[in-house]
């Protein structure tokens, strides 16, 4: 009786060891419409300048503002407005012309037939000059001169026709699809463009550093010709600069009397790319509206537009409950990265940025380390989703020893397994007891009838 006693209780240790030492972390899933939220946000700004009162916009038939380190349109009036291109005409010869020459230093002899049919603005490139790619380009960017723009067309190409085909195609490739060029100068009045194409243009040509730098040039001597030009951009002059690190701009006039003036213009301020187009301006004796436009507007942008942070790692979001935890009973749930968009510096962002998140479980078991990710985040600004982030929790949380141990002995106890191996053990058990009990009566009757016969044969 006692070997079968020690023996059952160690197949009941044998069952009962392995299944404590089972381990797991588990977490409940979180219900689909749990953990929805939203933020507010604040901004810390501080500009030096302040927004023009006046709005002087007026003074212009069409304006485009652009920020090419934001890719971010900041003022549009009239885009779509169709004009003449003017002098701007000579951005996309420059571009074409740049294309085409292998050589920048390569010489040329001008001819008549080269400079016939020239007018208005001219450098006064005659017939027997040697000059040089180089100083054609610098010629028609700095001085705007008609005479380079034609000369150039017709040696990089058979003939000024092949060249003006050229300059569409290009600007078909640029997307300018409401633009059609009649010649290289820009003084045919039966060429058309937009201001929106006009920005596409300007773009590409800020694009191209040894062309931007050439129209940004004051002053600059012809190599060829050891001759001296002017540029006649009041930017470059500092008159309507206000003092800017740098700024290039591109003139574009000729025709003020019937469509206004037209202005180009690349600016640096405080870090910033500007592209900006004024188109159609007017002037008058104190005021020449494409620069002053131009002028503002890049004040404007300055103190109205910065990175705005719209959320940061350090913004809590909830906390998370932690079972098992060595010292801690939750974890603090934050944005995995910073979200910052270029936007007025005036947003309200209290209810101009919103958030919903959805965590991975309702809790969690030690250990738990930094940086787990534990759900998302969708932000939005002004109602449109602009990106979805991992949240993660804030600290390392060992396990504490001795709520792990009860933890797993609680899970075994509620298990299921649990339940069955006491229902096997129980089962077990009383077939033992059965069976035990059947063993005894056995032997008792043996007993009885071994005393019976030994009782027979004493009498």
């Amino acid at each position: 009786m006692k070997k079968a006693i020690i023996s059952f209780a160690a197949i009941l240790l044998a069952v009962i060891l392995p299944l404590l030492s089972f381990s797991c972390v588990w977490a409940e899933p979180a219900d689909s419409d749990a953990a929805v939220s939203t933020t507010d946000g604040t901004q810390n700004t501080d500009p030096d300048t302040e927004k023009p009162q006046t709005d002087i916009t007026e003074f212009a038939n069409g304006i485009e503002l652009y920020c090419i380190d934001t890719q971010t349109t900041l003022l549009s009036k009239n885009s779509d407005l169709p004009c003449s291109p003017s002098s701007s005409t000579k951005l996309m010869s420059a571009l074409v012309a740049y294309e085409l020459i292998s050589d920048i230093y390569e010489e040329v002899t001008v001819t008549k037939e080269m400079t016939s049919g020239t007018s208005g603005l001219i450098y006064g490139f005659s017939s027997g000059m040697v000059v040089t790619y180089n100083d054609l380009l610098t010629a028609m960017l700095v001085r705007n001169a008609n005479d380079a723009a034609l000369i150039l067309s017709r040696t990089l190409t058979k003939d000024t026709d092949s060249f003006v085909e050229l300059m569409n195609s290009k600007a078909s490739e640029l997307n300018m699809k409401n633009t059609r060029y009649t010649d290289p100068t820009g003084q045919k009045s039966s060429s058309q463009t937009t201001v929106g194409d006009m920005m596409k243009l300007l773009y590409a040509f800020a694009d191209n550093s040894y062309l931007l730098a050439l129209s940004g040039l004051s002053s600059t001597k012809l190599a060829s010709t050891k001759v001296t030009i002017y540029s006649r951009n009041y930017f470059l002059s500092r008159y309507y600069n206000g003092g800017r690190s740098y700024l290039n701009s591109f003139v574009t006039g000729g025709i003020a009397d019937e469509s206004g003036e037209t202005l180009l213009s690349v600016a640096f301020v405080r870090g910033y790319t500007y592209l900006s187009v004024v188109a159609g301006a007017s002037k008058d004796d104190n005021n020449i509206y494409s620069y002053k436009i131009t002028s503002e507007l890049l004040d404007w942008a300055s103190a109205s537009f910065d990175y705005l942070t719209l959320i940061d790692t350090g913004t809590l979001i909830c906390s998370i409950p932690v079972t098992m935890g060595d010292g801690a009973d939750e974890v603090a749930v934050f944005p995995a990265k910073k979200v910052t968009r270029y936007l007025d510096i005036e947003t309200d962002l209290s209810t101009a940025v919103s958030y919903t998140y959805t965590l991975d479980c309702k809790s969690l078991v030690a250990p738990v380390s930094f940086g787990d990710k534990v759900g998302t985040l969708v932000l939005y600004l002004n109602g449109e989703e602009i990106e979805v982030i991992d949240l993660v929790i804030s600290a390392d949380i060992p396990s504490s020893a001795s709520d792990y141990l009860m933890s797993e002995i609680r899970a075994f106890l509620g298990g299921k397994l649990f339940k069955v191996t006491a229902i096997t053990l129980v089962s077990v058990f009383v077939i033992y007891i059965i069976t035990m009990a059947a063993l005894r009566g056995q032997r008792r009757k043996k007993l009885i009838l071994m005393s019976r016969e030994k009782e027979g044969d004493n009498i």
